[in-house]
């Protein structure tokens, strides 16, 4: 049966028996079998699964994308209700970006590095909707405030290297929807997102569907969106369709074992590493050439059976849950035993484990940095000697990591949570301030730092494209790394990279395949795996698990605290995901403008009271489309590195007029080790 909705009308998007196969080493495997759904005018389809399940090879297909060694093998794929593969060059080039969008994983890979912003944004209107230079500006600076970018005019005129990730990401969101497309198509659209500009985004998403009757294709491992988002969601595992329903019924009432794994994955904000580990999926998605008869999942299933070997269970309708589809032998009968309602909620754990700090030893202290650019100015401002201004990404931040703690940073994008990381590398050279090593000072800049200095750290980016070379093999890249940090024995180096691999849940054949071979999530991992060649004593992990579905993401959080359990390395864990940040974190700090709004154990951070900010950024969890405060216009976001007083008071709901805008706030400090940076009285919190 084809899991399509029970409407009448002509789908914007419908996938009929959908197959797409691969070219690898001259022969053809498909990696998507079988594929049915249908996307109404108004609705929002949501596809889940693990790296390599098919999903955003799905999505290529609908947009005629798959490259040369790549197509659709059988079935069809219609778009309002012609078949795409009727379709002329030309037509598929006037639809693309006009009347079909895609948002992709890796904004940088979307941008043209040579090219302002302003330009690009321009270029896209021109073409499709045929406006002037003036009106398409106009247009441009409308949609980058719809999507909360700060002080869009200054937007228009930066390249994408000059942008944060979460940035980068909105520019190609509205990219996506200044045309008002009728379909939009968004894989991973949110990964580099804040909450708050998670929240804000979604939300402009929910309107164009409204306002335009706009279809959604969204693909995500973000289960959390998925459920809020989505009308309707189907969960692909190694290309095939396995459970297909409401938002609501997969959720909720998960009728497939894999279904039902996926959710038990996801961490939730009540779960610590210190009381309980993440439940993983042992195994990984089988290769295309190696997949077999029977059920895909079997080898992975706690439930299967003999029978799941011998026979491929087709997609089928449940008698018991109309419109719920599910590809398994025992999914009626072990439905009792299936994950309960999402989001798993698990034990609290006690206040003690929550604050029990890893070491008395201190590590790594930053003391007042400071990290200053000079503002990009027009020439004619220049040349009429206009006044220079500077740009405060971190303003006076001080913090002391322990050894063996995990540190978080968290805040929006643009808060100074990366530029942090970076100077504590040593890629930046701080405007001022020191960094010491077990009590030793590191010089500024990592290349005048010692051999052990720069094995001693390490960092994990948030694109992991932008770190691997596409020219050389992932066991190259591991090998090299291995050389530099003193293994030279060739033996010694390529058992060192099958383990690395194996650490990370990828097999040692991964060593032979190229980083354009890889998954999104597959080159994270990579990247996790070189960062930790060398034993490093500090991982500064930006974004780290970001880009990972929600299995592995388990698996690498109980990796890390596992490496740090075993040779009591630090981390400073800088994230978006309050979930991940909870579950992982020893000390957290809050960051706004450059500056520390609230810092202290995991345990103080996350109960009251809360600085204003933080108490923005949890409400944005509980609510997609309506974050309170999160919401503020893009007019409200503007920098107030210039400005004296609290550089929230643009935004906060309870600021004190005068006093706030005027003046820095004080330090304030609650318990011991909780230190709140806020003009309103602690009892008033």
């Amino acid at each position: 049966m084809t899991p399509t909705t029970s409407s009448t009308t002509i789908p914007v998007l419908e996938l009929e028996d959908v197959h797409i196969a691969y070219q690898s080493v001259g022969k053809w495997h498909d990696v998507v079998h079988g594929v049915s759904f249908a996307i109404q005018r108004g609705q929002t389809v949501g596809l889940v699964g693990e790296s390599g399940c098919g999903k955003t090879s799905t999505a290529y297909a609908v947009m005629n994308y798959l490259g040369k060694n790549g197509k659709q093998s059988g079935g069809s794929i219609r778009f309002n209700g012609r078949d795409m593969q009727s379709f002329s060059r030309q037509e598929i080039r006037d639809i693309r970006g006009k009347k079909m969008s895609m948002v992709y994983q890796n904004p940088a890979s979307s941008l043209n590095p040579a090219l302002r912003i302003g330009q690009q944004m321009i270029e896209v209107l021109a073409r499709h909707e045929h406006l002037s230079s003036l009106q398409a500006t106009e247009r441009a600076l409308e949609m980058f405030r719809k999507v909360r970018l700060r002080d869009p005019k200054a937007i228009m005129q930066r390249y994408p290297y000059q942008l944060s990730g979460g940035q980068q990401q909105r520019v190609v969101i509205s990219m996506a929807l200044v045309t008002n497309p009728d379909l939009l198509i968004m894989d991973e659209p949110t990964t580099g997102l804040d909450v708050t500009t998670e929240s804000a985004v979604l939300r402009l998403i929910a309107e164009l569907k409204q306002e335009f009757d706009t279809a959604i294709l969204y693909i995500s491992h973000d289960l959390r969106v998925v459920a809020k988002v989505c009308d309707w969601v189907g969960v692909m595992y190694a290309g095939q369709l396995v459970e297909w329903g409401t938002a609501e019924a997969v959720f909720n009432r998960p009728q497939n074992p894999y279904t039902a794994d996926l959710l038990a994955c996801t961490p939730s904000l009540t779960q610590h590493y210190q009381s309980s580990r993440l439940r993983t999926i042992e195994g990984r998605v089988p290769a295309p050439h190696a997949r077999q008869v029977g059920c895909i999942y079997a080898s992975r299933c706690r439930f299967a059976q003999a029978d799941c070997t011998e026979t491929t269970p087709m997609i089928r309708e449940l008698s018991s849950m109309p419109s719920h589809q599910v590809r398994c032998w025992h999914s009626e009968s072990i439905r009792e035993q299936l994950s309960p309602t999402f989001p798993i909620q698990a034990p609290r754990p006690s206040d003690k484990a929550l604050s029990a700090a890893p070491s008395n030893a201190t590590f790594l202290e930053v003391k007042g940095l400071k990290q200053y650019y000079r503002a990009s100015s027009s020439i004619v401002d220049r040349v009429l000697g206009g006044e220079a201004h500077s740009f405060r990404a971190v303003d006076d931040l001080s913090l002391v990591i322990q050894q063996g703690e995990v540190f978080a940073v968290v805040g929006e994008s643009g808060s100074g949570k990366t530029t942090t990381g970076r100077a504590i590398v040593g890629l930046l050279k701080p405007t001022d301030g020191t960094i010491t090593l077990h009590e030793k000072s590191l010089s500024p800049l990592v290349q005048h730092r010692s051999a052990r200095e720069r094995q001693a750290i390490q960092m994990v980016f948030q694109n992991p494209e932008s770190t691997l070379n596409p020219n050389h093999t992932i066991g190259h890249i591991l090998h090299r790394t291995l050389l530099r940090f003193g293994i030279t024995g060739r033996g010694e180096r390529q058992e060192k990279v099958e383990r690395l691999l194996e650490s990370v849940r990828l097999d040692p054949s991964y060593a032979y395949r190229y980083p354009g071979q890889l998954s999104g999530g597959e080159k994270q991992r990579v990247a996790i795996a070189r960062a930790f060649a060398g034993d490093p004593q500090l991982v500064v992990c930006d974004e780290a698990v970001s880009a990972l579905d929600v299995s592995v993401q388990a698996t690498i959080l109980n990796l890390l605290i596992d490496l740090k359990e075993q040779t009591q390395c630090s981390y400073l864990f800088i994230s978006h995901d309050l979930s991940v940040v909870h579950y992982i974190s020893d000390h957290i700090a809050v960051m706004y403008h450059g500056q520390v709004m609230e810092s202290g154990t995991v345990d103080q951070v996350f109960e009251a009271p809360h600085h204003p900010y933080t108490a923005m950024l949890l409400s944005a969890i509980d609510s997609t489309y309506h974050a309170g405060s999160s919401t503020a216009d893009a007019s409200q976001m503007e920098s107030q590195a210039d400005q004296e007083g609290c550089p929230f008071h643009a935004r906060c709901p309870r600021k004190i007029k005068d006093l706030c805008e005027q003046v820095a706030p004080p330090i304030q400090s609650p318990t011991e080790g909780h230190l709140i940076r806020c003009h309103i009285p602690l009892n008033e919190l």
